[in-house]
């Protein structure tokens, strides 16, 4: 929520990735609320080297008059007397309002609206989401690669033919042969419909997505890195798809890419086997480049612990469970 503060959508996106596949139309919102109570605004804030001030996002809905849609008329021209019976009911729209404050205390202000759009043929009111923001805050590339979810083949191939007009092509080979060392070229095929190909040595060009799990994160990885240079990247369990073994390279690949695209990382885990390779890979680097958060309870509440460099090795030693 914090890499789009002006993006309400967000809030059905993330439904979408937790396997939520739709939502209460007058409760699109309250699993976001403290015990789903949509009357009381919640703020999110976030502390970072950009100044003295954090950056502030106040989340509150508001409701608004009841949107009354005329039942419909019979074709003798008498209305219908059994339609609210049948599922249909007048529908509040919600206001989801999105109020972000930056470093610089200035405010911006976004609002999304259920605009109701009619009966669908059970009778039942539909809506559309409809969002409305006067000022948009400039914000840098952010992108989410979440779990189980791999995205369209018309963007991966977008996305590498930027890269081979920019000359980047090489760079993503090489970080998939971390996982596959016979795989030699990468190309778009647009027959029989756009998507990656592979030269792994055989007589013929193979689909990407068959080379396994581990190539598809990689690319998808790989691909990201480029397409947010001076942003932020969020992957939920970096590890899938992974053997233990490539762990290691693939956090050097990792740290390469980002220092060269200028990206931030922020990756979950529940590996162990991919927080040791993490931490094996940074604890000769600079303390600023590697941060481990585990969340955790305290007196019957939630906080962060955080691990820096100077710990790395004292937990690798005692193989502390840091997950």
């Amino acid at each position: 929520m914090h890499a789009g503060p002006n993006r309400p959508d967000l809030v059905l996106r993330m439904l979408q990735f937790r396997g939520v596949p739709g939502a209460d139309i007058e409760n699109i919102a309250r699993d976001l609320f403290f015990d789903f109570d949509t009357r009381e605004p919640i703020e999110l804030a976030a502390d970072g080297d950009w100044g003295e001030h954090p950056r502030v996002l106040e989340i509150a809905t508001r409701p608004k008059p009841a949107a009354v849609v005329p039942p419909p008329a019979r074709s003798n021209g008498r209305t219908s007397t059994n339609y609210l019976e049948s599922g249909t009911t007048p529908l509040s729209d919600i206001e989801l309002i999105l109020s972000y404050r930056d470093e610089d205390q200035k405010t911006y202000k976004t609002k999304a609206v259920w605009i109701p759009q009619g009966p669908n043929e059970q009778g039942n009111l539909t809506a559309d989401f409809s969002v409305e923001t006067a000022d948009t805050p400039p914000r840098p590339n952010n992108i989410l690669l979440a779990s189980g979810i791999r995205r369209a083949p018309i963007e991966d191939c977008q996305s590498f033919d930027r890269l081979v007009q920019n000359g980047h092509e090489s760079e993503v080979v090489e970080f998939l042969k971390v996982v596959d060392s016979q795989i030699h070229n990468i190309r778009t095929m647009t027959v029989p419909e756009p998507m990656l190909y592979a030269d792994v040595g055989l007589s013929q060009f193979v689909p990407v997505g068959l080379l396994g799990g581990g190539v598809s994160r990689l690319l998808s990885l790989a691909l990201t890195m480029f397409e947010a240079r001076g942003g932020l990247i969020l992957v939920d369990e970096l590890e899938n798809g992974l053997h233990h073994t490539v762990l290691e390279p693939v956090w050097q690949r990792l740290q390469t890419l980002a220092k060269a695209c200028d990206v931030q990382l922020i990756a979950t885990t529940h590996s162990s086997e991919c927080l040791s390779a993490a931490m094996r890979t940074f604890h000769c680097s600079s303390p600023e480049d590697l941060a481990i958060h585990r969340l955790d309870e305290r007196h019957g509440k939630p906080f962060a612990a955080t691990f820096l460099a100077k710990d790395w090795e004292y937990s690798l030693q005692l193989d502390a469970e840091l997950r």
